[in-house]
């Protein structure tokens, strides 16, 4: 009874920790970095950033910790780990790998915190993406759509009745049961040019062998070099 009365106390002290409540020991951890953000006394601004919360991955101008003072002044998160709930990811630069593993997470440049606060409005995070959602290695194509026309610049272009057409101009269309289908096919197909071009090759190499000195000059050239 006191074995089980020991064991029963451990599991209610780990169940107190707090690491069971918030799904383990990295969960409670940015549970209380997020608070220290909070706690952190700091005069705040403005609320340019109000419901941004961002991760800072790898070297950036301005540096994290001033990223992070600036979010915190201007009414925004900052994260030390990746959750569920980081809206955007401020990088200068990542390899393909990383970009990958960082999922659907919009990947921007550390100017849009820094260029918002200067216009003292929230801008567009879009202009200032990293990389587009395709690889670096696939970089987007740029197609410059023309203008439509309008109707009363638009040319009108000549009809022609479709009876005025010459019957003698359209082909018919030949099937299988029609006795000159199999030559009509052969004549137009992949099979027919191959067997012409192995044709032509085969009389080719007959007249070079008739017409030959048998004499090589890249072999005659050779003996000479090595003194045969």
């Amino acid at each position: 009874m006191c074995g089980r009365g020991k064991r029963r106390q451990k599991n209610n002290d780990r169940s107190e920790n707090g690491f069971e409540q918030w799904g383990g020991y990295m969960a409670a951890k940015k549970a209380k970095l997020l608070d220290q953000f909070h706690d952190d006394k700091v005069e705040k601004l403005s609320d340019i950033f109000a419901g941004i919360q961002i991760l800072v991955n790898g070297l950036t101008n301005p540096p994290a910790m001033e990223l992070k003072k600036l979010m915190a002044v201007h009414g925004g998160e900052f994260h030390m780990y990746q959750s569920s709930a980081t809206t955007h990811i401020i990088a200068s630069n990542l390899p393909n790998v990383k970009i990958k593993n960082l999922g659907i997470v919009p990947i921007v440049k550390p100017a849009w915190i820094t260029e918002s606060i200067a216009l003292n409005k929230l801008i567009d995070y879009r202009r200032f993406l990293l990389y587009t959602k395709q690889s670096r290695l696939q970089p987007a194509l740029n197609f410059h759509v023309q203008p439509e026309q309008s109707c009363s610049k638009q040319e009108e272009l000549p009809f022609n009745n479709p009876d005025s057409i010459p019957v003698n101009n359209q082909k018919s269309t030949k099937t299988a049961s029609d006795p000159k289908f199999l030559e009509e096919f052969y004549s137009n197909s992949r099979l027919h040019l191959i067997s012409t071009l192995g044709s032509e090759f085969k009389h080719l190499v007959s007249q070079l062998r008739e017409t030959s000195t048998k004499t090589f000059i890249g072999r005659e050239k050779l003996k000479v070099q090595t003194g045969l």
